[in-house]
């Protein structure tokens, strides 16, 4: 599930790094691929297990589950979309380098 994560994160990643907040909020189509890898990420961390949470305890696995609740939305409205695209932008990332930290062994295990 990690893997999932890492790579749906990286595709917001670039989805963000192409566009801006205004073409977000004027194009449906961009919309609905950033939404819907979030909520991939979302999905993929309500999937890991307690004892994985527990051990990266850096990992802000409260607001990566939070992104499957945006499944439901046929429509976001401008400030839900702000909400999104400044946490794709700002707090996704910070995640996705806790993620990838949990996913390298440390030197002490190689």
């Amino acid at each position: 599930m990690i893997a999932t994560i890492l790579a749906a994160g990286g595709r917001v990643a670039q989805h963000t790094n192409r566009a801006s907040v205004e073409r977000l909020l004027e194009e449906p189509l961009l919309q609905d691929a950033l939404v819907g890898c979030l909520i991939i990420v979302g999905q993929a961390a309500r999937a890991i297990t307690p004892m994985l949470r527990n051990w990266a305890v850096l990992v802000p696995w409260d607001k990566l589950d939070a992104l499957a609740d945006w499944q439901g939305y046929a429509r976001l409205d401008e400030v839900r979309l702000r909400g999104l695209w400044s946490f794709a932008r700002d707090g996704l990332p910070e995640a996705m380098v806790a993620l990838r930290a949990t996913s390298e062994p440390p030197e002490s295990l190689r």
